[in-house]
């Protein structure tokens, strides 16, 4: 954290060199005429909203960066992205479930912290494995995806805001390496909508982003391009439905309405000068601005604007009041900063805790029903389309009411803590066990039929009897099924439970496969 608030250092100190320097322009004309002091305030206006975008946009920076250090470029991950860059299109799919599985409960978790993309690409810019879009992949994104192509060339990292086939966002794109050999890169995209919703806590603000038409229909997918319709402000720029909009309390949508129908002539007159803007507008009494930060593509073109509409009281007050605007600009500046580095310490925090807890089971620290459910339902689908098996071991503590009764809830407690161990020491690193409820327990085992998944259940079963509890001895009942074709993810589960009923039915510590 230290680290991060270093970095943070500069942009505070342009923070404070803007306010002063704003504040001696604007003292120094403070007898000049209105119009004189209107554009001086309004001046300052762009630039402030112009660093605490960009602010807000290093803090993705960091965090992405440090992602990648932390749970991508790992040797796990690097293993299977170089078994998929050298290996056949069989492998190349093994390895991009495999991909998925690892990381899919990371991806959920990213997915809450605004990360709009996870995808990995091989050599040569070729769509590996798009965790937005799984099904989709295959793909060469050369000459659609400069970013990629860059890495490809240059092996170093680069970032900047890009349109892509589906998404469009803040790219982070790494390069990923194998024992100093050069499989491939991997991006991490925020939407504009992190940006937008951490600003809009910031500043009592409405922020949007519209896009070129041409660049859209030049680079998204044909089945896609719904996720677009037409800007306010100009038929030839869109808006993106998945990041823009939003209810905002000072911004009602009708007003927005008025707002854009006031301000089109002004947007069309300077539209694609590339230039910063600002347009004051009085509407019954109300003071309102719209900010035009022209947005640039990572190689440099003009791709569309952010827009920040304000509502300001000072544009009706400034010709008796510039040293309460001046006052108002300090406290406007230095909120930003401070909270932006509040901000950065807070979503720091909350990334590590939702990666440890959203999918886990809080006292055995497995993975926990919400995620086994999701897992099943992901692996079956995969399984089908791979034609490769699939088993699930469900399992439970034979008399575990009588161990509670007998030693207390703690002591049962640390059994459950103790079994989840001995599970996760045992199984493959591909295995999902977790705990479904209670004293239930499920392992779910890709690439394993039924005859594979009960040795390894009486392996468990086992290893499980004759290991020294704190309390004692302790047993299991295990029920085993395989996918079939009529199966669901639910009667696939069912069934292995069945099982489970059928050897605590016939005698429990025992290992009972569905055979019929």
């Amino acid at each position: 954290m230290k680290e991060k608030i270093k970095r943070l250092f500069p942009y505070i100190a342009f923070f404070l060199a803007l306010f002063l320097t704003i504040g001696g322009i604007v003292s120094y004309f403070f007898i000049d005429r209105y119009e004189r002091e209107k554009m001086l305030y309004l001046q300052s206006r762009v630039k402030t909203a112009d660093v605490q975008v960009e602010s807000l946009k290093l803090a993705y920076d960091t965090i992405a960066k440090t992602m990648f250090d932390s749970v991508i470029n790992t040797p796990h991950v690097v293993e299977l992205i170089g078994r998929a860059a050298r290996g056949s299109e069989k492998e190349q799919d093994l390895a991009r479930c495999e991909l998925y599985a690892y990381l899919a409960r990371l991806y959920g978790s990213m997915e809450s912290h605004d990360v709009r993309q996870l995808h990995f690409h091989l050599p040569g810019s070729v769509s590996f494995l798009r965790f937005h879009r799984p099904e989709k992949f295959g793909d060469s994104l050369q000459g659609v995806r400069p970013s990629i192509d860059s890495v490809n060339r240059l092996r170093r990292p680069v970032n900047g805001f890009e349109e892509g086939r589906i998404f469009n966002g803040f790219r982070h794109v790494f390069p990923l390496f194998e024992r100093g050999e050069f499989i491939g890169t991997v991006e991490l995209s925020y939407s504009f909508d992190a940006v937008r919703r951490l600003a809009q806590q910031l500043t009592d603000a409405k922020y949007d982003l519209i896009l070129d038409r041409n660049v859209i229909d030049t680079t998204v997918f044909a089945d896609e391009r719904s996720n677009y319709f037409p800007s306010a402000l100009s038929p030839g720029y869109l808006n993106d439905k998945k990041v823009n909009g939003g209810h905002h309390s000072l911004f009602p949508q009708p007003l927005m309405d008025r707002l854009n129908a006031l301000y089109r002539p002004d947007f069309e007159r300077v539209e694609g000068d590339g230039k910063h803007h600002i347009f004051p507008l009085i509407l019954e009494g109300t003071g309102y601005l719209l900010l035009l930060n022209p947005l640039e593509s990572f190689d440099k073109k003009r791709v569309g604007y952010i827009l920040v509409y304000q509502k300001d009281t000072q544009i009706v007050k400034l010709k008796n009041n510039l040293i309460s605007v001046l006052v108002f600009a300090s406290l406007l500046i230095g909120s930003a900063a401070a909270f932006i580095t509040y901000f950065i310490y807070r979503l720091r925090k909350q990334h590590t805790l939702l990666v440890k807890n959203a999918n886990t089971d809080k006292l055995t620290q497995i993975a926990n029903r919400a995620h086994l459910i999701r897992q099943i339902d992901y692996l079956v689908k995969h399984a089908r389309r791979g034609g490769y098996p699939l088993s699930v071991i469900f399992f439970d503590i034979d008399h575990f009411k009588q161990i509670n009764d007998a030693n207390g809830h703690r002591m049962g407690d640390q059994a459950l803590i103790d079994l989840s161990t001995l599970m996760k020491n045992r199984l493959r690193e591909s295995d999902i066990v977790g705990r479904w409820g209670g004293e239930e327990f499920v392992v779910i085992l890709p690439h394993t039929n039924l005859i594979q998944a009960a040795d390894l259940a009486e392996k468990l079963r086992v290893m499980i009897e004759q290991y020294p509890f704190a309390h004692g001895k302790m047993s299991c009942s295990f029920g085993v099924a395989e996918l079939r074709n009529e199966d669901t993810d639910e009667s696939l589960i069912n069934r292995a439970d069945a099982m489970l009923y059928e050897a605590k039915e016939n005698g429990r510590n025992q290992v009972r496969p569905d055979l019929r």
